[in-house]
């Protein structure tokens, strides 16, 4: 039997020690919920699904010895989430002076710049800011207009809110943070002592594993235990449908599933890279991910959402399903007795079910190297750009030389899963690529989708958008022939 464990992080300069044994606080209390229980109300909830960012914190943790913020929607953070880190909330940013509280640099600019009003997102859009004031890296405008695409604001307006940022973020200085990193840095270090953690209360279990060996042997024993790799999903469910769940298994802290490794062929992304770490690496190796990617829900989603949790929803919306799968992408799933591959098609088996045993987890998605000759498109139709549902996606890949070669074409939103149009890729074959066979490819697509009406759209608007993405995607590629020529 597992010994429990006692839940460890810092909240904001205090270490805090929770044992669920003797507390009525569930593992899965969202972080939210634990700040308000606890008096630190500046952590506001408005929609507790991710969309508004009133309730923004920052998480500072470990890599590489170093200290890493990050800002998080705490509504859809599990407490358990936490060892091992640092919570900052909005209360902890200013300083106590001998007569009046100092404020930190960017609560300053936003006072400035008069970039509040009801005051309701502010401690939300501060802390945000604040994230990037922290970051390592050099800040543009247009990456702050990004950042800030995840908290909304009903009565100031963006204008003083993106003064007051650009301001700060260009005259950046260190701070009360910086003068303390190396002890957060110690205290962390000890917090993060390689183990698995079991943390248990009298209504629900919680396993953090360290090693993929310990979740798997956790799987085993606990086959009814909800897998979670991000949470940002099962934690709407819980915060919306106010469902309980017994066990969860968090793969999280998992180091092994959070890499990107490369072989002479193929990328091999981890089940547990994050959104944001993969659209970093697409940046640099693998640029045609980055038009889903910089539209996949917002900063603060993308800073826990992994690649794992977003497959194994099998969601008919799902963001990343169809680029992979236009991509030929493969699934590496492993069990105690080994490990096996098969494509993401066949790992989609209905409305967000997968071909997951209950004995076993997805490890890595892997990916074929681009060739130079080939064109990609992939697009996502939705009421706004930021931070929105998709309505209608699709995915295009094509080999060709004025010949259709090869074509993958995968759509997401028309159906109950996410599908690959097999009847057009083989009307296409061999055929020459042109606006006229695309158009005549439109009642291929009638036939083959009977989308829903939902609350996005109805179904002809789906089916309109689907015909109309698939024109767009051919003038794409030939603009990009007519480059290549130049």
């Amino acid at each position: 039997m597992m010994k429990s464990s006692i839940l460890k992080f810092l909240l904001n300069d205090r270490l805090v020690e929770i044992d669920f044994n003797k507390t009525s606080i569930l593992p899965s209390t969202t972080v939210l919920n634990y700040l308000r229980m606890n008096r630190l109300v500046g952590t506001k909830e408005g929609c507790a699904e991710g969309d508004c960012g009133a309730c923004t914190v920052t998480i500072a943790e470990l890599e590489n010895d170093k200290l890493v913020y990050k800002a998080v929607n705490s509504c859809l953070m599990f407490l358990s989430g936490l060892h091992g880190k640092q919570l900052i909330t909005i209360e902890h940013l200013s300083e106590n002076g001998v007569n009046h509280s100092l404020l930190h640099p960017v609560q300053e600019a936003m006072i400035n710049h008069h970039a509040s009003q009801c005051g309701f997102c502010t401690p939300g859009m501060t802390m945000m800011i604040f994230s990037k004031y922290k970051s390592k890296s050099n800040i543009t405008p247009i990456q702050i207009r990004t950042a800030l695409a995840g908290n909304l604001c009903r009565c100031t307006g963006y204008i003083s809110i993106l003064d007051a940022a650009n301001e700060v973020l260009a005259n950046r200085a260190p701070d009360v943070f910086s003068m303390q990193e190396l002890e957060i840095v110690s205290i962390l270090r000890q917090l993060n002592d390689g183990n698995s953690h079991f943390f248990n209360s009298e209504n629900q279990c919680y396993y953090l594993p360290c090693t993929l060996k310990d979740a798997l042997d956790f799987r085993i024993s606990h086959p009814e235990a909800i897998i979670v790799n991000g949470a940002t999903d099962t934690a709407i469910n819980q915060n919306k449908q106010f469902e309980c769940q017994k066990c969860f298994l968090d793969l999280s802290a998992v180091e092994c599933l959070t890499k990107i490794e490369e072989t002479e062929k193929e990328y091999v992304i981890g089940s547990g890279c994050t959104i944001t770490s993969l659209k970093e690496f697409a940046a640099h190796n693998y640029q045609v991910m980055l038009p889903v990617l910089e539209v996949f829900a917002s900063e603060q989603i993308r800073n826990v959402a992994t690649v794992g949790g977003n497959l194994s929803t099998a969601s008919p919306i799902g963001d990343l399903l169809p680029m992979f799968i236009a991509l030929g992408a493969e699934i590496e799933i492993a069990s105690l007795s080994g490990r096996r591959k098969i494509s993401l098609e066949e790992f989609l088996t209905g409305y967000r079910t997968n071909a997951l045993k209950t004995d076993e987890i997805l490890t890595a998605v892997k990916l074929t190297k681009m060739s130079a000759s080939r064109f990609c498109f992939f697009e996502k139709a939705s009421v706004r750009k930021q931070l929105d549902i998709t309505t209608v996606n699709i995915a295009l890949c094509l080999d060709l030389d004025s010949i259709v070669k090869t074509i993958r074409l995968v759509f997401g939103g028309m159906a109950e899963m996410v599908k690959r149009v097999n009847v057009v890729e083989d009307f296409c074959h061999e055929k020459k690529w042109s606006k006229q066979l695309v158009t005549d490819c439109f009642p291929l697509i009638d036939s083959f989708f009977q989308p829903v009406t939902d609350a996005r759209a109805d179904a002809s608007t789906r089916t309109i958008l689907s015909k109309n993405l698939f024109l767009k995607a051919y003038i794409h590629s030939t603009l990009s022939m007519e480059l290549e020529e130049v």
